[in-house]
């Protein structure tokens, strides 16, 4: 009598241990290829990565190289100071004692001309008596 009890429980309370074996093989390669599609992407992102990075570093040589054909011009250093009475001296210290410190003739820039005066629009909240206004352009209606 025993026997026979045990048999059907045993079955439906519990799956064949082959089914469980499968349920794991599957979750296992599913994580599996989860990882190998996250590596895949890194993989890519890096590769795009390296890409940009020789393209600007090309861009960036090709900028220096015209940089170095232009014929750039430095300012004449006067020699002597007691040329130019005139103009101011300005010293460059160096904080390394290996450095000598450095005077150059301060030079003044030409003026240029003025930003002109510009008048700009703005959306208002609420209207604003101004001093200068002689005549209310904006009136507010009250009957709202």
């Amino acid at each position: 009598m025993m026997e026979e009890v045990s048999g059907p429980r045993s079955c439906t309370a519990k799956p064949p241990h082959s089914l469980l074996e499968w349920k794991k093989r599957v979750k296992s390669e599913y994580m599996r290829l989860r990882q190998l599609k996250r590596f895949r992407k890194a993989e890519e992102v890096k590769a795009l990565f390296q890409s940009n990075r020789r393209k600007i570093e090309g861009r960036t040589e090709l900028l220096n190289e015209e940089w170095s054909k232009l014929r750039i011009q430095s300012i004449p250093l006067s020699t002597t100071s007691g040329s130019l009475p005139s103009k101011k001296l300005c010293m460059v210290e160096s904080g390394f004692p290996s450095f000598p410190n450095q005077a150059v003739a301060m030079r003044p820039l030409t003026t240029v001309a003025g930003i002109p005066f510009m008048y700009s629009w703005s959306p208002l909240q609420q209207n604003f008596m101004v001093e200068d206004e002689t005549f209310l352009h904006n009136i507010p209606l009250h009957g709202r």
